[in-house]
């Protein structure tokens, strides 16, 4: 499937009337090109946000955009044609994922081209900005450690602050009290800083 050229002047209109029935309905013939085309229209606008929140704060000059940020993501889900949606906090929580995996790469690739060099550790932020990008491949690290002890403290950490999700949002995702969610995401920003201030 072609990347979606996503037009910088869309407006909220569309997607202030969409009511979340429809979503729900496109996400069901998520196999069929026209609905996804519908769908993402709809929640370009919510991806977007989430993308600029991803890259805020990077230097200025720096290639990846918001728009490269969506597009990619939404192909790369687009590749996963066997996901059985489970409704719209399910689909922008997967999102939120394949930003986050892109994000990583793009980190990655950045330290590989400067030859392994170190890594600047700075305070966790919420949601993380982009001059902290060489510490999301830290992070990542960790919180798969994380997930051997505490699987669901570790996804509500990384759907808030790698997606952008509302407590709420994780709440559905996970089938949690968005009180619980915001407890896991307490405990695993303490247990989470305390790791870095480990790192040599």
């Amino acid at each position: 499937m072609r990347a979606h050229a996503a037009s910088t002047t869309r407006t909220s209109h569309t997607y202030a009337m969409t009511t979340p029935e429809t979503t729900t309905e496109l996400l069901g013939r998520w196999r069929e090109p026209a609905a996804r085309e519908q769908l993402f229209e709809i929640v370009y606008p919510e991806l977007r946000r989430l993308a600029m929140a991803r890259l805020r704060g990077e230097r200025t000059g720096h290639t990846l955009q918001p728009s490269d940020l969506v597009n990619e993501a939404f192909f790369r889900l687009v590749r996963q044609n066997a996901v059985s949606w489970q409704g719209r906090a399910h689909f922008l929580a997967i999102a939120a994922r394949a930003m986050k995996r892109i994000l990583i790469d793009h980190a990655r690739r950045r330290r590989a081209r400067r030859h392994g060099g170190g890594l600047r550790v700075v305070p966790l932020e919420d949601p993380p900005s982009t001059d902290s990008f060489d510490q999301l491949v830290e992070i990542d690290a960790l919180l798969e450690r994380l997930t051997l002890r505490k699987r669901r403290v570790a996804e509500t950490f990384d759907l808030h602050y790698f997606g952008g999700l509302t407590f709420d949002q994780i709440g559905q995702v996970l089938e949690i009290d968005p009180r619980t969610a915001k407890r896991d995401w307490e405990f695993a920003l303490v247990w989470l800083a305390a790791e870095l201030r480990r790192s040599p």
